[in-house]
Parts: C-alpha cells; structure tokens; sequence
C-alpha cells in the first residue's frame, strides 16, 4: 500500500493495467461538518491545492460523514462559519472541481466508499465495452 498523492482513497487494479483505472477514482473523506468547515476557512489554500492536483483523467469524490444538508444549513457545527456561506462553498466546489459530495452517516461510510468505487469502475468498463 503506497500513500496517496491527492485524497485518502482509491485503487489499483495491477493485474489489469490494460485498463489504465488505477489511482483515477479519488475519495477525499471528512469526519464531519467542522473538518470541512476547516478546510474551506484556515486551509483553504492548502485544500484548494490538493483539489488542483487532481488530474484531469482522474475523478474525485468528497464524503463527508456525520453530515447533513439540514445540518449545514441550521449550522449545526462548532464553526463560526455563515451557513450561507459554507453551502456556497459546498456547491462551488462539486462545480469548480467536478467533485460530488456525499453526505453519510459514520457506519454506511465504509459501504458508500466502496460502492462509489465500484460504481465508478463499472462505468468504466461498460463504456470501454460500448467503445471496443
């Protein structure tokens, strides 16, 4: 197991390079509500610059856990962060870096990790079938 470059998951299917999926499906994972409110206040920059090192045939996916939309927009979290504001960059940022962003509870996180993954590698393949 290598360290990622950008994100915390991924794969690598080394039997099939032929497919050319390895490391292009990215999970970048949050614990909550206040870990991404960090990221888009004091780590801003640094956070903004992992998103730009994603590759432009790679595809990142951001989970966040504990959260909700209702809970962002009745700012439920210990950051002073404006609701308005952390929605705005919530959907500026799935926009800006074509990243969907899951909101899940902390048991299915492992599950919905797993499933975007496997999803993900299914398209691919039924597109490299539609193709060949």
């Amino acid at each position: 197991m290598e360290k990622l470059e950008t994100a915390d998951y991924s794969f690598y299917l080394p039997n099939y390079p032929e497919l050319e999926m390895d490391r292009k499906i990215l999970i970048e994972k949050k614990c909550s509500l206040d870990e991404i409110s960090g990221n888009f206040t004091k780590d801003r920059d640094r956070f903004r610059k992992e998103f730009e090192r994603v590759g432009k045939d790679q595809k990142i996916h951001l989970v966040i856990e504990n959260a909700t939309w209702k809970k962002l927009l009745a700012g439920s979290y210990r950051s002073k962060l404006n609701p308005t504001s952390f929605m705005a960059s919530m959907i500026t940022w799935n926009i800006r870096y074509n990243c969907p962003v899951w909101f899940v509870g902390k048991d299915e996180c492992p599950r919905i990790i797993h499933s975007i993954l496997h999803y993900e590698l299914l398209e691919h393949l039924k597109n490299l079938q539609t193709k060949g």
